[in-house]
């Protein structure tokens, strides 16, 4: 059942955040709990285009711009 909870706090933050993995600029945008993914493209003309998205690392949940700790959620997921 603690994993049921932790699931779905899970999804709720993303919810609440959802859209801001679009906005990643840089890596500077990421929390300090995750993983900065730097992708190069190259397009037709020779331009390079750099797309950037930011990852929770393990043990911590959010869209990688917000990263929370699985225990701290689920021990206040414990308390309501």
């Amino acid at each position: 059942m603690e994993t049921f909870g932790v699931l779905f706090l899970s999804l709720i933050l993303q919810i609440g955040t959802g859209f801001a993995s679009d906005l990643v600029t840089s890596c500077d945008s990421c929390h300090a709990q995750a993983t900065c993914l730097k992708l190069e493209e190259r397009g037709e003309t020779f331009t390079t285009t750099k797309t950037f998205s930011c990852l929770c690392k393990n043990g911590f949940v959010g869209d990688g711009i917000s990263c929370y700790e699985v225990k701290a959620c689920a021990s206040l997921l414990r308390r309501t």
